[in-house]
């Protein structure tokens, strides 16, 4: 695949869509076709979250306790000639929820490519629990 940019176009005021809700994806139209037939997986020693629960807004890091790299799953599509990409997120679990109400879905090795062959498989991946993760203040 080619390189490519981050971040679906808004509709307001220019911002990007950085994400995309894995649990209500199918259903939108910026989204439906990428989750159906343009599924990527982005690869990451980690990813931050901003805390909403604290004024203080610290920053975090969460990543795998065993692992170097964690795999993020994603959507992308073609926009004026060029690849752009966004993360797909779920409801937090236990390891992120004091942090933030969301995380990016993440998969295990061994569901890389199915989540990125079959449809079905990655419907089934999407409905997954997501990992526990390590967090640490960035």
């Amino acid at each position: 695949m080619s390189p490519a940019c981050f971040g679906f176009p808004g509709y307001q005021d220019n911002k990007l869509i950085i994400n995309a809700r894995s649990e209500t994806a199918a259903e939108k139209k910026t989204f439906a076709d990428s989750l159906r037939d343009r599924r990527v997986i982005l690869s990451a020693s980690g990813f931050y979250e901003w805390s909403h629960h604290d004024k203080e807004k610290t920053k975090y890091l969460f990543n795998l306790p065993t692992m170097q790299a964690i795999n993020l799953c994603g959507i992308y599509k073609l926009v004026d000639g060029a690849y752009r990409f966004v993360i797909l997120t779920r409801p937090a679990n236990e390891s992120v929820i004091e942090v933030h109400d969301c995380m990016p879905v993440i998969v295990g090795e061994k569901e890389v490519w199915p989540y990125l062959i079959h449809r079905n498989a990655a419907a089934e991946i999407l409905a997954t629990a997501s990992p526990m993760l390590l967090r640490k203040p960035a």
